[in-house]
Parts: C-alpha cells; structure tokens; sequence
C-alpha cells in the first residue's frame, strides 16, 4: 500500500514541480487514476484526500483540476515528506547512519546560492529549492523510468563550509543499479556503484582503492597508499582479474539490480609532501640582544599552525575531564566555556575600553549566552565574535593547505587560545579535548 501511493504522490509532484507552468501536468483524469489503482488496490479515497491537500478540486466532469495558482511552497513541503519515506532515504539513515544534507549551497550564473535539496531516487533525480526566489530546479542525472538500468551515474560535491564542519563532503552514488557494499571497521556501511558492463573485477578493485583513498585523504588527512587488500566473495585470482564484473555476477538472481559484498583491508599515511619542517634558531650567547619585548598584558597576532608548543604540557588529565558533554556544535561548546571563564574579551573586538562589564552583558545577551545552557543555544554571530573571522583565515592559510586541511574551527581555535588552561584543566574540557585533537 504505502509503496504504491508513495509512487503516485510522487510522480504527480515530481510533474507538477518540475514543469509548473505545463497545464497538463494540473490535470488528472480521475477514471484513470482509479483503474489504476482499483488494479493494484482499493485505496482511492486515501488517494483523492492526498490530491484535496495537494490544491486539486474535483470538477463537475468528475475529474481533478488544479486551476488556483501553484503554491509552491505547499507542495515542495509536500514532495519532502513523501521523499524522506523513500527506502533508500531509510537505509541511509538507520543502517549506514550517514546524514543526508538537505541544503547545499551551488553555483549560479557566477554567484554561491543556498538551496534546499531533495533526492528523488523514484526518478533519479535531484530537486533544489531556492527558498528566496521560492523556484525549484531539477538535476536529472538518469533515465527516470523505473524499469531502466544505471550504471554510469557519478555525482561529486563541493565542500559546504560552515561553523560545525568545515571539511565534510557528501556523496549520494546510489541512483545506479549495481553496487558493490562495504562495512568499515566502525560498522558504517558504504556503497559504490560499478559498471558490470565495462569493468573488469581488477580495475573495480582499483577503483574501490581510490575512493578508500579519498575518504582517507578528507577524514584523516592520510592520502598515500601503503597495502590495500581487497577480498570479495570470488578468489581474486590472476586468471579472472581481467573478467568483467557481467561474466562474474550474472548468475545472481535478478541481476544487474544486485549488491555484491567485498572486504577491503587498507592503510593511508600522510604523505611526506605534506609534512613542514622546522628547525630551531640558535641565538648567540650574548646578553645584550636586540629583542623587543611585548608587555604580557598584550596579545600577540601569530599563526598556531607555526607554534612550537611543549608537549609535556599537553598531557591529558583524564581523571578531571571526563564529564557529560551534551551541546551539539564544537564551536558552540568551546566559545561557551571560554565566556563562562571571564574570556570573553578573547572573542571580540574592543572599541570602546569604558564601562566593559556593561559591554559584555550587553554582548552576552546579543548572542543569547546562558551561563547554564546546555542545549547549544549560543549565537554565532561573526560581526560581534570576530574571533570566527580569524579562525577561517587560518584555515584558509596556505600552511593549512599543504597540510591537507586536517583542522576544524574548534581545533584551530584551541591552539589560538593554549596559554589559557594554565593546568586547570576541570575549568577547559572542551578547550584540552580540542587542543589534543589537534
């Protein structure tokens, strides 16, 4: 029941968003709708009360008329409900615990914009919503007849950078219809799509290979190979590497919408091109050195990522930090507990140096600071915690890049903000969590 009247609220919408301005798409034969699903079932009632909340009107004919202008708002609210109880938007989300975005932010016609975004997988496509000029595109990236066959389907995505993840990607390969299924060693369940047709089982191997790579390179920062050891359900032998995945797996039933299962042993280390060294300047013994001193009252502009630090004095004291942490966003967390110390002269820009305990009370209130909040509610507003624009500086630094971008705001953050712990490490968990991450 609910696969089939899914199927028909979708493509009614998928019709009607895709081509608003086509009157042909707003029109619905109700004989036919009910042979339809008289065929398959007799839930036509359920149908005509999903078309009255869809704007459709039944006419004298005794057919389905959507003559009102189209609200497009309405019906893309609408088309995401019935999208998010799509299987594979279930699979993704309870078996490989992978988050899918539903906002990514694109090109267009020279200029970044934000939309919302929505997977059909019914009709292969990708549905964007521009919520200001309240538009929908469509990305059509295959054949959107059910019956057809995918294999060659590859989508790539830019980095969304925000305040919570500055280097997450995503990827959404699942519209082909082979796919070879992996777990990784913390159980999360990945999946690529293969062309049985053209690729032989070595070069699926190869292949697998350098996503595993990519998806080292933008967690760890780890991009050179060491061993990878691929083992799937067939011997990978010397007289069948060459044969093409169709000779292997066509004996399968209902082949080639198949999953076939591979274990994937395999290293990655960062690369030696992306190490800096740094050697230590010798002064010369003499007492009168031409060294200028700065005031220990005055913060000092340098770039962490360049600080030679003291590792005995980044010891973990795991007896006084393990506490319950319960905010969502790092950075939410670790600017919270740096104004709960009295620092939050460290986030801001001082104008003005009269009257600074009213100052910030006023600033606290602007970005809703609640000394007991632990439900993430601080604002980060960049215009009055100028802090963030320095952190996305430095992670934009060309130091960060040839490193391959391995840090997040919070850690870069952490780092800026060392010489603060003063070894009270009950009063910074977060701030010595970040910082040894780091």
């Amino acid at each position: 029941k609910s696969k089939i009247l899914r199927r028909t609220y979708l493509h009614i919408l998928w019709n009607i968003l895709k081509y608003p301005k086509h009157i042909k798409y707003r029109q619905i034969n109700n004989q036919a709708l009910c042979n339809k699903l008289i065929v398959e079932m007799s839930y036509v009632r359920q149908m005509e009360m999903m078309l009255q909340h869809f704007g459709f009107k039944k006419e004298n004919d005794d057919n389905w008329y959507c003559q009102y202008d189209i609200q497009i708002p309405h019906l893309w609210n609408c088309y995401k409900k019935i999208i998010y109880n799509q299987i594979m938007y279930m699979f993704m989300l309870y078996k490989t615990r992978n988050p899918i975005p539903n906002k990514v932010c694109m090109p267009s016609n020279g200029k970044w914009k934000d939309y919302e975004v929505a997977f059909d997988y019914e009709h292969r496509t990708i549905m964007l919503f521009d919520e200001n000029k309240l538009k929908i595109k469509s990305l059509q990236v295959g054949n959107p007849k059910i019956s057809s066959l995918e294999f060659n389907i590859h989508i790539q995505w830019q980095n969304y950078i925000d305040f919570a993840n500055t280097h997450t990607k995503w990827g959404c390969l699942e519209f082909n219809s082979f796919h070879v299924i992996w777990k990784t060693l913390d159980n999360a369940i990945h999946k690529e799509p293969l062309n049985p047709y053209s690729m032989t089982l070595r070069q699926g191997a190869d292949h697998i290979a350098g996503i595993l790579q990519m998806r080292a390179h933008f967690i760890f920062g780890a991009d050179e190979l060491i061993y990878v050891n691929c083992r799937p359900a067939i011997p990978l032998k010397k007289n069948n590497e060459h044969a093409l995945l169709h000779d292997i797996y066509k004996h399968l039933p209902q082949y080639p919408t198949v999953q076939v299962h591979w274990e994937i042993d395999e290293c990655f280390v960062v690369s030696y091109k992306h190490t800096i060294s740094i050697e230590r300047s010798h002064l010369p013994e003499k007492t009168d050195l031409d060294v200028e001193f700065i005031p220990s009252d005055q913060k000092t502009n340098f770039n962490p990522l360049l600080y030679e630090r003291d590792l005995q004095k980044l010891k973990v004291m795991q007896d006084t930090i393990h506490i319950k942490m319960t905010r969502n966003n790092p950075l939410q967390k670790l600017f919270h507990e740096v104004i709960k110390n009295d620092y939050l002269y460290d986030l801001i820009t001082l104008q003005y140096q009269k009257d600074k305990k009213k100052l910030y009370e006023n600033i606290k209130k602007q970005i809703n600071y609640n000394k007991k909040d632990e439900n993430g509610g601080l604002i980060l507003n960049d215009k009055i915690l100028t802090i963030v624009n320095e952190l996305k500086i430095l992670y934009h630094d060309d130091i960060h890049k040839k490193m391959g971008y391995p840090l997040q705001l919070w850690h870069i953050c952490a780092i800026l903000f060392y010489d603060q712990i003063k070894f009270k490490h009950h009063n910074w968990p977060y701030l010595d969590r970040y910082l040894c991450d780091a």
